[in-house]
């Protein structure tokens, strides 16, 4: 009879495969940005499945590309309770790229005049 051991990670193995600092693991745990409680060993030190790093992985593009907080926190409370979870996920995600459409758009008309002025600044004299 073999036993199934899950591979958990400390806050400091999380933190060098996410890149997140561990203070910031700490907050998402505190926020309730998990999809689930994060289990404690028995010292009472957080331990991290492998699904737990993959959300936070995934959370963190979200925050970078500015999804607030309170719409990531939404998010995890979904994927928590299974009934509505995939229609109130897909929404915050089509709202969510709907911005980072619009930023994009912005930050390409900001691009377009900084290359103007880098032209008109190279442009050798006339």
């Amino acid at each position: 009879m073999s036993t199934t051991t899950k591979t958990t990670y400390t806050i400091g193995e999380a933190s060098e495969r996410t890149g997140l600092p561990t203070h910031t693991l700490r907050f998402y745990e505190r926020e309730g940005l998990f999809l689930g409680p994060i289990d404690r060993d028995s010292g009472g030190r957080r331990r991290f499945t492998d699904a737990q790093i993959e959300w936070l992985t995934i959370g963190a593009k979200l925050r970078s590309a500015g999804m607030p907080l309170p719409e990531i926190r939404r998010y995890a409370e979904a994927g928590r309770d299974a009934r509505d979870a995939a229609a109130i996920q897909l929404r915050l995600l089509q709202n969510h790229a709907q911005r980072v459409r619009a930023q994009l758009r912005e930050l390409e008309s900001v691009l377009a005049i900084v290359e103007g002025k880098i032209a008109n600044i190279t442009r050798p004299p006339a």
